[in-house]
């Protein structure tokens, strides 16, 4: 993509996702990175620069929440023969960090009753680093996230119904 291209593309884009790949800037080539000061110029937006020092602050004010939030749901239990306990449900907000294999994501903690998200708990801002999850901050419950995981859950539970009602009818077809 030449600088033209790039603007055009920049300018289709709205507040929110040119301030995200502001915070990615080191990442973009250099054309990239010269539409993209041009555009936040043009909407009068914070630089990159500027986006760094919001950036620390920001992670300065989690680090702060952490210590008075509580550190994540503590240790709980899954009763894996008949799926009773809590588990997370959902990756919303996900935001890769590029130059390491760790992403942070919003998640919602589920109790489960016979392995279905029956009530939602708890939404937690969580560092995923492969095998261990760092409790960010609790948010308030997203309700979003909630609704997508219930539909996601009544889905499968009625194609599972569907499936054994096709059973059902193919073998009394074959009875007949």
């Amino acid at each position: 993509m030449n600088v033209g291209d790039l603007t055009e593309h920049y300018r289709k884009l709205n507040d929110n996702e040119l301030l995200q790949l502001t915070l990615e800037f080191n990442d973009l080539t250099d054309g990239a990175q010269f539409a993209l000061e041009a555009e936040l110029r043009a909407r009068n937006l914070p630089t990159p620069e500027r986006m760094r020092k919001f950036v620390s602050l920001e992670n300065e004010t989690l680090i702060g929440k952490k210590a008075v939030q509580d550190g994540g749901p503590g240790r709980f239990r899954l009763w894996l023969p008949w799926g009773i306990g809590y588990m997370n449900f959902g990756k919303a907000d996900r935001r890769r960090h590029l130059n390491s294999k760790t992403q942070e994501y919003t998640t919602t903690m589920f109790f489960l009753l016979l392995w279905f998200p029956l009530i939602p708990v708890k939404t937690y801002r969580v560092e995923d680093r492969g095998w261990k999850l760092i409790w960010l901050v609790r948010l308030p419950l997203d309700w979003r996230q909630v609704r997508r995981v219930w539909a996601t859950a009544g889905g499968l539970v009625l194609s599972f119904i569907l499936l054994v009602a096709g059973m059902w009818v193919v073998g009394y077809i074959h009875r007949m």
